[in-house]
């Protein structure tokens, strides 16, 4: 079926369904509406559609199976290696999914499947509550869109697959998460002297293993180490900082003890909102990268693995879309 055919075929489907929004190639919008954050991936969709709801979703993806029409899906667009996009498929962005619905009792809140996590903390924090976002195994529910175009409730084994096992199990169109309430966060940038960035790694490394086995990291506590490039200051390494509890004077006190692991440039651990700690950890990122990502799980952080890992930072590409990050 040639693309002309397909796009007559979609555009008399869409007829039926006003509500979806259209994006053809010869839209003005196309070109924003299919870029994503690797501006590697060069491949243009057949056309792009917005549904506005997920049984809109859901009758998209069973026109594109009776067409035998490829397509892919997109939330955010921020897959490294920008995989929504694939030359001649049918894209369907689900950005217009963002409600966020908190039940009465506060402690559980239904989420659309297209929310960036920026968004959803504003509004869980306008509300003096918050969530763990990433891989988190504290997903209560979802609805999801089965290969026949279905809108199914998730079933344990279902579930399981979308709480961190990896793989396309169906189109999520909501999520009901776990909240909590928050109205007091310490977090922030550790900065350290990175002028032997091999060293500071090893060194941060060995002193952060043994303050481990003499006092573990508490619960409230997160720390993520990463390599960047600042376009100021040069190759950094550095620790992201968050404590989410109201005890502060606790929090500071791990500030300074995560500090003290390495020689400190700058510390900028304060209380903040999970706002403005998205944005600032945001703006390390530039708004478009190039290449690929390479990843890798590892137990521990041994004496051997950071030397490994401190050789290779000390050549990394000075590019400000190159970063290292250990979660």
């Amino acid at each position: 079926m040639t693309d002309t055919t397909q796009l007559t075929a979609l555009e008399t489907f869409l007829q039926a369904h006003p509500s979806v929004k259209y994006i053809p190639p010869s839209s003005a919008e196309y070109p924003m509406a299919r870029k994503v954050w690797n501006g590697s991936r060069r491949d243009n969709p057949l056309a792009i559609v917005q549904p506005q709801s997920p049984s809109d979703v859901a009758s998209l993806i069973r026109f594109a199976r009776s067409q035998s029409l490829p397509f892919t899906l997109r939330s955010g667009g921020h897959n490294l290696e920008g995989r929504a996009l694939v030359d001649g498929a049918l894209l369907i962005d689900l950005r217009a999914l963002n409600a966020v619905t908190v039940a009465a009792d506060r402690k559980s809140a239904i989420v659309q499947g297209g929310i960036l996590q920026g968004e959803l903390a504003n509004r869980l924090w306008a509300e003096g509550l918050a969530t763990p976002t990433g891989t988190i195994p504290s997903i209560l529910g979802a609805a999801a869109i089965n290969p026949d175009g279905e809108i199914i409730a998730a079933d344990e084994a279902l579930l399981q697959g979308i709480r961190g096992a990896g793989g396309l199990f169906g189109v999520i169109v909501d999520l009901t998460i776990k909240i909590y309430p928050l109205t007091t966060l310490l977090a922030g940038a550790i900065l350290y002297d990175s002028t032997d960035i091999t060293k500071t790694f090893i060194d941060f490394n060995a002193a952060y293993r043994a303050l481990l086995d003499s006092d573990p990291l508490p619960p409230q506590l997160t720390i993520q180490q990463i390599a960047f490039n600042s376009p100021s200051a040069g190759r950094l390494l550095a620790a992201i900082f968050v404590w989410s509890s109201p005890d502060t004077t606790a929090g500071h006190a791990w500030a300074a003890k995560i500090a003290a692991l390495a020689p400190t440039l700058a510390n900028t651990v304060a209380e903040t909102t999970i706002p403005s700690l998205l944005a600032s950890t945001g703006a390390l990122v530039p708004s478009t990268a190039y290449g690929a990502p390479s990843t890798h799980s590892i137990r521990s952080i041994t004496p051997a693995v950071a030397e490994t890992i401190g050789q290779y930072l000390a050549t990394m590409p000075s590019d400000p879309g190159t970063m290292l990050s250990i979660h």
